[in-house]
């Protein structure tokens, strides 16, 4: 029992010397169950580090914890500091680490977005629009561009 309470005592003082990030937090409240963001010097700066919209992302990734997620995304209006502790005493001590999802590189959108000086998203909409052949054609002539082919 002493080890513990000695481990968390260390754990304590770690988290006072260094600033919490995001990860500290949904570490936490996933997993340590120490609640940094009262036991640290300064509370009201540690609660910027909780970014409901992300941790709300992050717990939508697993299983065991997508309710309470969508129960807290439907509660945006809440102080951060009701939902950290709804996550607090609401999620079971599990590690809950993912990797995020990220949209994957088309080159043709790229391209696109490019000669038309357009977002990704308008280069979507163009893309729907244009036929097999014109996108083939607009992708040679991006690869034939100054004079080099690159074949």
């Amino acid at each position: 029992m002493a080890k513990k309470a000695a481990k968390k005592e260390a754990a304590q003082a770690e988290v006072k010397e260094k600033k919490l990030g995001l990860f500290d937090v949904i570490g936490d409240v996933s997993y340590t169950k120490q609640d940094l963001i009262r036991s640290s010097d300064d509370p009201e700066v540690a609660i910027k580090a909780y970014n409901p919209y992300m941790v709300n992302k992050s717990f939508s990734f697993h299983v065991s914890s997508i309710y309470d997620a969508n129960l807290m995304n439907g509660q945006a209006h809440l102080d951060p500091l009701l939902q950290h502790d709804f996550y607090l005493y609401a999620l079971r001590a599990e590690k809950r680490f993912s990797k995020w999802f990220k949209p994957e590189e088309n080159e043709t959108l790229n391209i696109l977005a490019e000669r038309y000086n357009v977002n990704l998203t308008r280069a979507q909409e163009i893309m729907r629009v244009l036929t097999d052949e014109q996108l083939t054609t607009i992708v040679n002539e991006h690869e034939n561009k100054g004079g080099v082919s690159k074949r």
